[in-house]
């Protein structure tokens, strides 16, 4: 598939790589085809919504899901045959991170982004100790995990140690997830998020250290 301006190797698209990788979904169905991201943050889905428009020159809709009268979380759906089978053969269905992601340092840290936006989290808590701590880490359920954590060592980012959970959902056994944990000054110096709410946790924190 030929994609608008040939940008295979644009940052752009493995922003958008990362954000499907963590919050999306390539649905196939008979005669419909769906890529979709599903996100609490309205401009993480906006943000999606301008990629796959300037990548793809497709326009997508960004619908409320509502639970108990109030918005629970945004959803982008953007129907194309050619966006979803193209995504499906770069990524074999979500396994996999795709080698254009790998072309230089600013499509790793692009890539690496859309995932912290989506699958990634940044917090302030009350530790033991009477101090706030701000905390940032990763958990999803693919085995890329661990290709994903060596992405940090090679930007000079620190991490955890990667540890499997079982998980119990609804007192039954469902897959497994991988989470570790990131060192917060070194990814807000040298990564850092893109998407509003975790932004502003990200600069509270620096704004601290300073």
């Amino acid at each position: 598939m030929l994609l608008k301006n040939n940008v295979y190797t644009s940052s752009d698209l493995s922003y958008l790589t990362g954000s499907l990788l963590g919050d999306g979904c390539l649905y196939v169905g008979k005669n419909s085809y769906q890529f979709s991201i599903t996100s609490e943050d309205y401009d993480f889905c906006e943000m999606c919504f301008n990629l796959v428009k300037d990548i793809f020159g497709k326009k997508g809709r960004i619908k409320t899901i509502k639970k108990d009268g109030k918005i629970s979380y945004y959803q982008l759906v953007v129907c194309s045959k050619k966006i979803v089978n193209f995504f499906l053969e770069e990524t074999l269905s979500k396994k996999r991170i795709p080698s254009y992601v790998y072309t230089n340092d600013n499509t790793i840290k692009s890539f690496m982004q859309g995932l912290m936006d989506s699958d990634g989290w940044i917090c302030k808590v009350n530790a033991s100790d009477g101090y706030i701590r701000y905390r940032v880490g990763f958990k999803n359920i693919s085995e890329w995990t661990m290709p994903f954590k060596v992405m940090f060592s090679n930007l000079g980012v620190k991490t955890g140690k990667l540890r499997e959970i079982t998980n119990d959902r609804y007192g039954k056994p469902s897959k497994n997830s991988y989470t570790f944990s990131i060192n917060t000054l070194d990814y807000c110096n040298k990564i850092g998020f893109r998407i509003l709410r975790k932004q502003k946790i990200q600069k509270e924190y620096l704004n601290a250290k300073n």
